[in-house]
């Protein structure tokens, strides 16, 4: 009904002032959103008959090869059981090169993500191929619990759709202290080198972080690492719509209906999404870019958005976002908080989760080159928190 419209417009428009009522900055810029996200909606519906890109339908395997690129599946155990995928890119598919002796890049994707991020553009412009053709040995790892890492050594226990389940428990301090590990020191078994480059989005390169101080040979096995969009403070992170959600309730709801994953969507919605993302492209474009942050001088082929519609999101667990979130509102780099003194003292034997160490991140950084690579419009990582 209209009178329901004009309530949930009103409903939006008092979560805008409530994120931050002295910050005019914020309020601006979700009604600039809005603006935009309307006048996209638009123009999209008056260009519905879009044509669809046949990349669209491939899955990550059919995107290498459909390149002209070799690949080899491989699954990698972690100390703590968890059997995570990576897509190895050996060569071309006249390259008679043993990979062995190239140089390794390990790819590792972003919170909520997978390693199709990387595919999503044009064969042209994608990195893996990029630096396939460079001479290297790339190697796509994708994190724990999303779309295309959903395998655990003991099953009965860790089964991915049981709810009373233990697979979900888990958030970045694990695919810091465990996958990262598990990923590097597979990719250098595979290979004559005793080293490996390190390429991370987002919470690829937080994981890295708690890497480099939990993990004591990280230093000596890394030949440089590249940030892209890096993360380890979030405090000062000044999306409107993000913390609109975070105050919005729906992760506590989720948690009392005792759903364990997030955005963990099933294969028979794939078909759904690809077609909202090939005629909404520009909708959802300016909504992604509302979330993260929006650069007008940035140009995107919006022909491949159902490329990503086929792929994403990539999931994660209830536990890595409520981590997540006390990140952003206590502003602070340290372990999962599990909710009570009693759980805590249980995991880490004391009251509070502990700070992670950054002076040994600062020692273990020393041994490598790094280069971090961020956004000046990046609504997630604010410039004072890098």
């Amino acid at each position: 009904s209209i009178k329901m419209k004009g309530s949930i417009i009103l409903l939006l428009m008092l979560s805008a002032c409530s994120v931050r009522a002295s910050d005019e900055n914020q309020i601006e810029f979700f009604f600039y959103g809005m603006w935009y996200c309307i006048e996209s909606l638009v123009y999209d519906i008056f260009h519905w008959s879009e044509p669809v890109t046949p990349d669209a339908f491939k899955t990550i395997p059919e995107l290498i090869m459909t390149a002209g690129y070799r690949f080899e599946t491989h699954k990698i155990v972690t100390e703590d059981q968890y059997i995570n995928t990576a897509w190895r890119i050996v060569g071309k598919l006249n390259d008679t090169d043993p990979p062995m002796k190239k140089p390794c890049v390990i790819l590792q994707h972003g919170l909520l993500d997978n390693s199709a991020t990387w595919l999503i553009q044009n064969a042209s412009n994608a990195l893996p191929f990029l630096l396939v053709d460079q001479g290297y040995d790339v190697w796509m790892t994708n994190s724990r619990g999303n779309i295309n890492s959903f395998e655990h050594m003991h099953p009965e226990t860790h089964y991915v759709f049981d709810p009373s389940g233990q697979y979900y428990d888990f958030t970045w301090d694990d695919m810091g202290k465990y996958d990262v590990p598990a990923n590097l020191n597979y990719v250098l078994a595979h290979s004559s080198y005793k080293k490996a480059f390190y390429v991370g989005h987002s919470q690829g390169t937080t994981q890295f972080f708690v890497a480099a101080d939990v993990y004591k040979d990280l230093g000596d096995k890394i030949a440089g690492f590249i940030a892209l969009g890096p993360v380890m403070y979030v405090g000062n992170m000044y999306s409107p719509y993000v913390r609109m959600l975070i105050k919005s309730g729906v992760f506590s709801l989720l948690n009392f209906v005792n759903l364990k994953n997030f955005l963990l969507l099933p294969n028979e919605l794939s078909p759904i999404i690809r077609y909202l993302a090939n005629h909404l492209r520009h909708f959802i474009w300016r909504i992604i870019g509302l979330i993260c942050g929006i650069d007008e001088k940035i140009t995107v082929d919006l022909e491949r958005m159902p490329v990503m519609g086929n792929h994403e999101p990539g999931g994660s667990s209830l536990m890595n976002m409520f981590h997540w979130i006390r990140m952003i509102n206590d502003g602070v780099f340290s372990y999962h908080d599990y909710g009570s003194k009693e759980e805590n003292m249980k995991h880490y034997k004391q009251e509070t989760p502990p700070l992670y160490n950054t002076q040994n991140i600062a020692e273990t950084f020393k041994k490598f080159p790094s280069y971090l690579i961020a956004g000046g419009n990046d609504c997630l990582v604010s410039k004072y928190d890098l």
